[in-house]
């Protein structure tokens, strides 16, 4: 197809304009260009159109839901709306570093056999600024190169970065599109941690010890609300299940 996009941002929405005018911001203007924008919006009222339309750029593209189906639902419907050959999954407050997709795809043509690649997050915070989440204990921008039997238990010990984010790597369209409808297990939370845990299993992953883009902390970040506790014990146990049979293949 001419003209098509090498990484497809996707994403999921549901009224917090006032972050995702500034997280469109930071995808549509990388320097890297290759891209296009997915925004799938769960509210019914189509809260997001005006933010998207403000940008009038060809590269976004505005997804509505006719009805809330659930952030996991909005993603895969972001993602399967993505034509590029990466996708990277961004939630409504996670804004990016400007080079951010420049550098992965350096990274993509140094090691081209594998199925993702990412950097560190910032957890962003009003009162503290921006924290960085890198290993420390390795030099910035060192580039390690995991495969699946080594990422599983690197990526659960946190010897990988200090805190992972799956808005600061882009993972293989296919790969991508294979894992989502595993995340699908009754709860929000954790999901996140899941696509990462999948991805990696998958097969080979190259990180870069460098901060690639931010995670906004406020008040409605779902993985840190007390909105659906009653979700959490659900999120566990599938998530235990969902990677038991990886840990027994990789004998971790």
């Amino acid at each position: 197809m001419e003209n098509k996009p090498l990484v497809s941002f996707c994403i999921a929405t549901y009224k917090r304009q006032q972050f995702l005018k500034e997280t469109i911001r930071s995808a549509l203007f990388q320097t890297y260009s290759n891209i296009e924008i997915i925004i799938a919006d769960n509210d019914p009222y189509q809260s997001a159109k005006p933010i998207v339309d403000s940008f009038h750029s060809k590269k976004l593209f505005y997804v509505p839901q006719r009805k809330n189906v659930g952030m996991i639902k909005n993603f895969i419907t972001a993602t399967n709306h993505a034509t590029g050959d990466f996708i990277v999954l961004m939630a409504d407050d996670d804004p990016l570093e400007p080079r951010m997709i420049e550098k992965l795809v350096e990274l993509s043509k140094r090691y081209p056999g594998a199925n993702s690649y990412f950097g560190a997050p910032y957890l962003l915070e009003d009162k503290k600024g921006k924290i960085s989440m890198r290993n420390k204990k390795i030099k910035k921008g060192k580039i390690r190169v995991f495969s699946p039997e080594i990422f599983m238990p690197s990526f659960l010990r946190y010897e990988i970065f200090d805190y992972f984010l799956w808005s600061a790597g882009m993972t293989r369209s296919n790969v991508a599109k294979r894992v989502m409808p595993q995340l699908i297990y009754g709860s929000n939370y954790l999901t996140d941690f899941a696509y990462i845990m999948a991805v990696g299993c998958t097969g080979p992953m190259v990180t870069v010890n460098e901060e690639l883009a931010y995670q906004t902390i406020h008040k409605d970040n779902f993985g840190r609300s007390n909105k659906d506790l009653i979700t959490l014990k659900i999120a566990i146990h599938a998530f235990y299940n969902n990677f038991t049979s990886y840990a027994i293949k990789f004998d971790c």
